[in-house]
């Protein structure tokens, strides 16, 4: 059954509805996006590749339990996040108890890059990663979510070449931006990657829509322009721009782990698509400092996240961690 008349959330491809699945015996709250579509083939395209996301079972993606085809819309009934996206939860919690920890914070990032690399082995690539879709659970558990523009891939996905231009402008990568001689774009699995970094730069910084800060050599004016675009921009100058990850420098227990996120950071948003550090690699470096997220309190932090800012110092010719 659909709650047609509660909204929980309006999208560029559909609305999502309060639902309850799974019949008299076992029902289940559950969310139910509806997507329309005039163009029956294309409808029927995208429930296609919609019905793949059933088989996927993993604690951080977004349960997808059923897929309807009916004329003129799909039917998505999928897991129910109690606490929302990622940008409302971390608002939530400083209006109501202030900044979220540190902990709270490394322990969400690492299941953003556990959900991208389970994606990645099982030969999915999102296209569209950023705050807003990115879910929290009622066990504050983050679950990547929104698979819209996901493209699917029967082989290993990582020579596999796209070419639509989809997803949202601030977090695209570079090669968003470049077109080869035939005008057309070319970009792999590694564009997830380079908006992950650029998610978890957000989440440092705590700015309105978790949307990354961009700061340009010359001027203090901080600017809306999405940091692939300036780097593709730069880069065909001759100079390419650097993402620099300034933390407040201070002696702590959260030293170690913010030095490791800082440089993880830098990895993941490096110009060149095949220089970026892989989904697995960002995971295993999260669970390197495992042993800090289990024993360190939420009130003993000595090592505090300061906003942070990415610095396009086209006077630097390497990376400059702060």
């Amino acid at each position: 059954m659909i709650d047609t008349d509660t909204v929980l959330g309006r999208g560029a491809f559909g609305i999502v509805h309060p639902a309850t699945h799974g019949g008299l015996t076992r029902p289940k709250k559950v969310a139910a996006k509806r997507i329309d579509d005039k163009d029956e083939e294309k409808l029927a395209q995208a429930a296609e590749d919609l019905k793949r996301l059933v088989g996927l079972n993993h604690e951080n993606i977004a349960r997808v339990y059923e897929v309807l085809h009916q004329r003129n819309s799909v039917w998505v009934f999928m897991e129910l996040c109690e606490h929302g996206d990622l940008v409302d939860y971390l608002q939530s919690s400083r209006k109501g108890k202030g900044s979220t920890s540190d902990r709270e914070k490394l322990k969400l990032m690492l299941h953003i890059a556990c959900g991208v690399q389970y994606l990645h082995s099982r030969n999915v690539v999102h296209r569209d990663i950023k705050p807003r879709n990115i879910l929290i659970s009622n066990k504050a558990v983050a679950k990547l979510n929104d698979f819209d523009l996901s493209k699917f891939f029967d082989d290993p996905i990582s020579t596999s070449l796209m070419t639509s231009n989809v997803g949202t402008q601030a977090f695209k990568a570079p090669e968003f931006f470049q077109r080869n001689p035939e005008g057309k774009i070319n970009y792999h699995r590694n564009v997830d990657i380079f908006a992950m970094g650029l998610t978890f730069l957000g989440m440092i910084q705590e700015n309105p829509g978790l949307c990354p800060r961009v700061e340009t050599p010359n001027e203090k004016a901080e600017l809306c322009v999405p940091a692939g675009l300036l780097m593709w921009e730069r880069k065909t100058y001759g100079r390419e721009p650097l993402v620099v990850v300034k933390l407040q420098e201070h002696s702590g227990s959260m030293t170690e782990p913010w030095n490791t996120v800082r440089k993880l950071i830098k990895g993941m948003t490096c110009f060149e698509p095949t220089d970026r550090t892989p989904a697995d690699q960002v995971v295993s470096a999260f669970a390197s400092f495992q042993q800090w997220m289990q024993w360190w309190g939420p009130n003993q932090s000595k090592y505090k996240v300061r906003n942070c800012v990415i610095l396009q110092d086209p006077r630097c010719d390497q990376v400059v961690l702060h």
